[in-house]
């Protein structure tokens, strides 16, 4: 089994009903959905090969990375810089203020801000710690990419990706 990250190597974001931890190098290593008595969809941090994770990973070697919240927010930036390029992750989870659907959201938007770099994407869920498993399908359709993880229970998980 792959080493753990310590719990003080990550960030926290939430919208009132959950939270999600971020570790330092980008990846949702812990997040119960949607609420936060709810079983997990990724537990990463307490079973780095069977908990699941969420990992967005730069080809940096020799970069730095800084992690921060953005003033007066919950918003997390995770930045990596090398000499080659600059990418910014920022991870939210929106807080639903008026009735409507946003606060069952995972928002990562990443941007290259100088440069070029490679990224490897990971989502690999693991519904319910580990016990259920899914269905896996993905599409794309007037640029927009989308990746659905359906598990059965009425819950799922959809990604969506453009650019």
């Amino acid at each position: 089994m792959a080493e753990p990250r310590g719990i003080g190597d990550h960030g926290a974001i939430g919208n009132l009903e959950t939270i999600a931890l971020v570790d330092t190098k980008g990846s949702v290593d812990y997040l119960c959905w949607p609420c936060l008595d709810s079983p997990s969809v990724f537990a990463g941090l307490l079973d780095t090969d069977k908990g699941g994770e969420f990992s967005i990973t730069p080809d940096m070697p020799g970069g730095r990375i800084v992690q921060m919240y953005l003033p007066d927010t919950n918003i997390l930036l995770t930045r990596w810089m090398s000499d080659a390029a600059s990418i910014d992750l920022v991870d939210l989870m929106p807080v639903d203020v008026d009735g409507g659907d946003v606060s069952s959201r995972l928002i990562r938007r990443l941007t290259c801000t100088r440069g070029e770099a490679t990224l490897r994407i990971r989502c690999a869920p693991r519904f319910d710690y580990g016990r259920q498993g899914y269905a896996a399908s993905a599409e794309t359709r007037d640029g927009v990419s989308r990746g659905q993880f359906d598990h059965g229970a009425g819950l799922g998980l959809t990604l969506y990706a453009d650019g």
